[in-house]
């Protein structure tokens, strides 16, 4: 049995908006990553540079269906683990987005590390929310051990 995170939440945007936000590298550089070896596109590699951390890692895109969903495989808590952000309609104006990532075993450094990632991705759809929204990138003032 695996340790799941899933998070979800309302984005007040087009679902065609809130998609190009994830797919599109220079967007999603404006909020999350600070670099992109290139866009998110089924069954290719790209890495993805965090500056403001000293990181970056590599994304095995596995799957993409317009404006409905995007999954890949990264090691970001140091073992593989796959996520599926999934994006459904509300209505024109308004959009859900759900995130799971999977990869953790039942014990407590799973638990730990799943944890870890629930943050994340929590972050990152707030960090998502307040650029489209404000144009603010919550990710500047950021750097390694600084919170």
């Amino acid at each position: 049995m695996n340790v799941k995170v899933h998070v979800k939440d309302k984005v007040l945007k087009p679902i065609a908006e809130v998609y190009d936000t994830i797919i599109n590298p220079a967007k999603l550089s404006c909020y999350f990553i600070s670099s992109s070896s290139g866009p998110i596109k089924e069954n290719e590699t790209v890495t993805w540079s965090f500056s403001d951390v000293g990181g970056q890692i590599a994304i095995a895109v596995k799957q993409v269906i317009d404006k409905e969903s995007v999954s890949f495989e990264w090691a970001a808590s140091g073992k593989p683990a796959l996520v599926t952000v999934t994006l459904k309609a509300f209505d024109e104006q308004a959009t859900s987005i759900e995130i799971i990532e999977d990869g953790w075993p039942m014990d407590q450094t799973g638990v730990e590390s799943a944890l870890r990632q629930t943050h994340g991705w929590t972050d990152f759809i707030c960090s998502m929310k307040a650029w489209l929204y404000c144009g603010i990138n919550l990710r500047i003032g950021r750097s390694k051990g600084s919170y």
